[in-house]
This record gives structure tokens, C-alpha cells and sequence, in this order.
């Protein structure tokens, strides 16, 4: 599993902002968003950073995915076609939407593209 810089945003962007405002605004299928499961964050996946890498969003009541910043879900058909998307996409995209459909994946990589740095953490 290898992600990269380049498939997330941060929290203030302008997009994730939109995303976050209903559950029907057309930014929403940019980023992983879930339902709780059984009252808790849908899976037990790890922050970097410690926690859950899931946090809740009171406005919706639904969870979104937060792992180095926000990762784009590089599978909507939007995002896809989005231009300024276009311009990032590498060979790597759909790194973060194979996170999210493999939970028994027990190694992530991650690469600083910016920064040349890489790190694996299981």
C-alpha cells in the first residue's frame, strides 16, 4: 500500500469545507465519508498521530477519514473528472480508496513527495 501527498488535502480546504456543510453537497463523494457502526467510527483504523483516524462531524453525524490530512477518494467519477485533479493524478491514484476497501492491509506506506522522505507503519 503505497500513499502518497498528493491524495489529500487538508481540513481547511476549500473542498473539504464544502464537503463538510451537508451530506448532499457534490464535494461530499471527494473524501471518504461513513456512517457510524454501532454508535462508534465505522472501522478501528489507526491516526498517524494516535486515535482513530476517523473523526466525527457533528453537523452530518457522519465520519470522515483523516490519515496525514484529509485523503480524496480518487474512485467518485467528480473528482475524477475535477481539472485541477487531473493535474496531480499519478500512477498511485486510488491509493487511499484501496485503504479503505482492504481493512486486513497490515502495512501502509507513506511518501512525503514533497519533502523525499517515506515512512511504513503497520
Amino acid at each position: 500500500m503505497i500513499d502518497v501527498v498528493i491524495n489529500h488535502t487538508s481540513d481547511q480546504n476549500e473542498w473539504f469545507v464544502k464537503s463538510k456543510s451537508s451530506k448532499d453537497n457534490p464535494y461530499r463523494g471527494y473524501y471518504f465519508w461513513k456512517d457510524a457502526k454501532e454508535g462508534l467510527a465505522p472501522n478501528n483504523y489507526p491516526s498517524f498521530f494516535g486515535g482513530s483516524a476517523w473523526q466525527k462531524d457533528e453537523k452530518t453525524n457522519q465520519y470522515y477519514l483523516q490519515i496525514f490530512g484529509v485523503p480524496l477518494d480518487h474512485e467518485d467519477r467528480d473528482l475524477r473528472e475535477d481539472g485541477q485533479c487531473r493535474r496531480a493524478r499519478q500512477p498511485l491514484v486510488g491509493a487511499s480508496a484501496l485503504l479503505m476497501n482492504n481493512p486486513g492491509s497490515n502495512v501502509i506506506v507513506r511518501i512525503e513527495c514533497c519533502s523525499g522522505t517515506a515512512g511504513v507503519y503497520p
